[in-house]
């Protein structure tokens, strides 16, 4: 059976009490003690939050509506529904994080904390997922040629969609289990599943087999052989003076090593953890660590995608231009049309003067 930590509140405890800010004026030895940390942390999830928003949201736009990723039809399907899925966690799992950082506290109420972990969990899931869509298409695109064709962007959105449905086992399992098994995490300044049913003893192995740890061996086991076709791919493209085909690798590849490089932290945490007695981390230090290391993944691929793909990077460069330019246009028309009017007015008055003059030497 999995442990409640020390100074997590379940909501059973929660909706025995009068309020949940009753629970967190206990002294909890997890939370951040050290401002400087705290605007530390804050700082990150605030990176990562609107990094996020403003990078995926691009992605989205500049793929749908202007088609700016010159990549296979199949793995820019897989792109936009990894970014709408990169979204959903930095709404669902940064922002509470972010506003519990800065009140020193849950502030947004029993119902969210009661409900926050089961919608957290999915988009969390449904990105893992898709990462090894993304990786093992890529693989099965480049070693068979003759299928390429066949995989459209229409069977790519299609695919997404029915692992988009398939992860709702995750949540859905949850609230099967034990709906109450909500806890306070002082170590993550948010709410989280606990997974304390005597049921998860088998069933919480058999989801993370499922959802986890075959996508994980997957998206592994297809690094090595995209880094091989990588390196053939850029050697042919030096010869012949091309580069489309070895950046579509690149991208993918680039992909899942960033990846498994952001969930390396937590998993190597989770592993030692299972051994009480060789991780030491009293304060919560580690794990806060380890955990902020998987929102790398959240923020990196608008950056991924503007290194690796020409099309996405030329199109953003254009806008910017056309920014520029419709910004200089206006500033110089605001400029040229004061200009005007002050000479404008500097040539009536001197044609007013003299009338002036000569009329008060009349009158003396």
């Amino acid at each position: 059976m999995t442990k409640l930590h020390p100074t997590s509140t379940s909501l059973l405890e929660i909706q025995n009490s009068n309020s949940l800010l009753d629970i967190q004026n206990s002294a909890s030895l997890l939370e951040i003690q050290n401002s400087t940390i705290r605007y530390t942390w804050i700082s990150y999830f605030l990176f990562v939050l609107l990094s996020s928003i403003a990078g995926d949201t691009l992605i989205l736009v500049s793929s749908v509506k202007h088609r700016a990723f010159k990549l296979h039809p199949f793995i820019v399907s897989c792109i936009q529904h990894i970014a709408v899925a990169d979204l959903l966690v930095a709404l669902t799992a940064v922002l509470p994080r972010l506003v519990s950082l800065v009140a020193e506290g849950w502030v947004l109420g029993d119902l969210l904390c009661a409900v926050g972990p089961f919608v957290m969990i999915y988009p969390v899931t449904v990105s893992i997922i898709l990462i090894c869509v993304m990786a093992t298409s890529k693989l099965v695109i480049l070693k068979f040629p003759a299928v390429s064709t066949d995989l459209t962007a229409r069977k790519g959105h299609l695919v997404c969609g029915v692992f988009w449905v398939f992860a709702l086992n995750i949540p859905t399992a949850m609230l099967v289990v034990d709906e109450t098994d909500v806890t306070y995490d002082y170590r993550t300044y948010t709410c989280h599943y606990s997974f304390s049913s005597p049921t998860w003893n088998w069933l919480e192995p058999l989801l993370a087999m499922i959802n986890s740890i075959i996508p994980n061996f997957l998206v592994v086991g297809s690094t090595i052989p995209l880094m091989v076709y990588l390196i053939k791919a850029r050697q042919v493209s030096r010869r012949i003076r091309g580069a489309r085909r070895w950046q579509g690798i690149l991208t993918t590849f680039v992909t899942v090593a960033v990846y498994s490089v952001s969930a390396l932290p937590y998993s190597v945490y989770r592993a030692l953890e299972s051994q009480s007695d060789v991780i030491k981390d009293p304060d919560g230090s580690l794990f806060r660590v380890a955990v902020s290391f998987l929102f790398l993944n959240t923020i990196s691929n608008f950056y991924i995608y503007l290194f690796t793909v020409p099309s996405f990077r030329n199109f953003l460069s254009g806008k910017i231009d056309t920014v520029y330019t419709s910004m200089s246009l206006t500033s110089f028309r605001t400029t040229k049309i004061s200009s005007l009017r002050g000479s404008s007015s500097k040539s009536r008055g001197e044609i007013i003067s003299p009338k002036i003059t000569n009329r008060g030497a009349d009158h003396v």
